[in-house]
């Protein structure tokens, strides 16, 4: 089957044409609260601490995808406005400024651009956008808005890239980064370990932004994140933990995650302090400083969930304070896939791997706590990252190996069942499967693992028939309505595995 998709192709971020003078809206800023963490950006620029960057926003899923958010930092309050233009007409934007003030002064600034209009009827919207500081412009980029209007047609060709465990500021890291980019995703997800050691804002500073936001693509990085959206998943390294919860006296900059990021706030309710959440520590005034300023978004944008095109995701979080055996968070879950519109892709995403032979963490198996209701709910595909490698599963089924049939957590981290695969799978011939398929796609960047040595497939069967640890690696879903043609690509744009779905 053919893989072309009439979308528009590798010139659209390159090749967009800026009519950056003429027929803007205008929007000025609203009121600012406080968050802390804030460190030097290593790439100075007289205007920005961090350059601005598209993001869904945090009422993308509320407005079925026809909204977008455009994000800055800066060292100073100043007369910021954003002029957005689109289908020759303006695009009613929103702007709010919050202010930073632990450790230095800075302020994030965020302008909501609404598409919703009978002017934007496309699926895609090509738009402009410029940011002048004191009615100067100093900054300018553009992209597409991936809307939920046009035809059912338009809505199911698109390509998604994921890759996780980068933010390490390697040379495997920015060579990813440039694969990225070449493919000209429309969306970019990226399961967990975003930035290194530990999620602080700092690290983004150093670890995230100069790479994925550059203004030209070169072996340092790639100017994607200023018209491509990211989708974040929390992971062990995004949450400074020290002992059993993130110590803010130590790290006054961590939980970076919920600052730099706005997604959609439709996870699971949750309070500070509560069950299946981070646990705050340390010095108390900057623990009121973190939640005052995270809002709403501490700690629900750890869990939550949207739908792109035709595929449905849901991100949720896989680190050691979650319980999944916990009927609250089960309940939400099953019913977030339950709702999904027939037809639709279900991708679901999250940091620690439940099916993984690498060395490091192949026993750490917590998240086969939820497998029966991604089964129950007949999700297509689970991304992860946290093993540094690639992995690909068979098509599996996975049930408890006790006689009451209850899915439960050892004190090793293992949970005790039975894989059972679909033999007839192939990818090639056979592409419809009967089971979840297992994604781990940890070679974003980070030091690369190797596969467990008491991994054996012929003492039983092999349900992970792909391993790759010798490089790193990025995965790209090139879906077309019903057909979904998946690769796996190595920093040097080597297919290293592909294979195609249909429902």
């Amino acid at each position: 089957m053919s893989t072309t998709l009439s979308r528009p192709q590798t010139s659209r971020l390159k090749k967009l044409s800026l009519n950056l003078l003429s027929f803007f809206v205008v929007a000025t800023t609203a009121a600012s609260t406080a968050i802390s963490g804030c460190a030097a950006a290593p790439e100075k620029d007289p205007n920005f601490l961090v350059k601005p960057y598209v993001q869904l926003g945090y009422n993308f899923a509320d407005k079925a995808g026809k909204v977008l958010t455009i994000t800055w930092f800066a060292d100073e309050k100043a007369d910021f406005k954003i002029k957005v233009k689109a289908a020759d007409k303006e695009v009613p934007v929103t702007m709010a400024v919050r202010e930073i003030s632990l450790p230095r002064q800075c302020f994030r600034y965020s302008a909501d651009l609404d598409f919703s209009g009978d002017s934007f009827k496309k699926t895609f919207v090509k738009y402009s956008y410029v940011i002048e500081k004191n009615s100067k412009p100093v900054f300018n980029a553009s992209g597409y808005a991936r809307l939920s209007h046009g035809s059912e047609k338009d809505r199911s060709e698109l390509k998604i890239v994921v890759f996780g465990d980068c933010g390490a500021n390697t040379t495997g890291q920015k060579n990813i980064a440039n694969q990225c980019y070449k493919q000209n995703p429309d969306l970019v997800v990226i399961p967990g370990d975003i930035v290194y050691q530990r999620g602080l804002f700092d690290e983004y500073l150093s670890n995230y932004f100069p790479i994925y936001n550059r203004d030209k693509a070169d072996a340092e990085g790639v100017p994607l994140i200023r018209s491509v959206p990211v989708v974040p998943v929390l992971g062990n390294h995004d949450i400074a933990l020290s002992g059993r919860g993130v110590d803010l006296s130590n790290h006054p900059g961590a939980l970076g995650y919920f600052h730099f990021f706005q997604v959609p706030l439709n996870g699971f309710s949750a309070t500070t302090g509560g069950a299946n959440i981070p646990t705050l520590k340390g010095n108390p005034d900057r623990q009121k400083a973190f939640t005052s300023a995270a809002q709403d978004s501490f700690p629900r944008m750890a869990n939550f969930s949207f739908d792109y095109g035709n595929t449905h995701w849901t991100v949720i979080d896989g680190n050691f304070y979650m319980n999944w055996s916990d009927e609250k968070v089960r309940a939400w879950l099953r019913e977030d896939l339950k709702k999904v519109k027939p037809g639709m892709w279900k991708f679901v995403t999250y940091h620690q791997p439940a099916f993984s032979i690498d060395a490091p963490h192949g026993k750490e198996q917590r998240m086969r706590l939820a497998q029966d209701i991604l089964q129950e709910e007949k999700v297509d595909m689970v991304l992860c990252g946290h093993s540094h490698c690639y992995e690909r599963s068979r098509p599996l089924n996975f049930k408890p190996a006790g006689k009451d049939q209850a899915l439960k957590l050892n004190p090793d981290g293992t949970v005790d069942g039975i894989i059972n695969t679909d033999p007839k799978f192939d990818g090639v011939k056979v592409t419809k499967a009967n089971g979840v398929i297992h994604i781990v796609t940890g070679g974003g960047g980070a030091n690369l693992y190797v596969k467990d040595p008491t991994y054996k497939p012929g003492d039983a069967h092999d349900y992970m028939p792909k391993f790759v640890a010798d490089r790193h690696s990025l995965t790209v879903l090139e879906i077309k309505g019903k057909e979904l043609k998946f690769k796996q690509l190595d920093e040097d744009g080597k297919v290293i595995d592909q294979i195609t779905l249909e429902k």
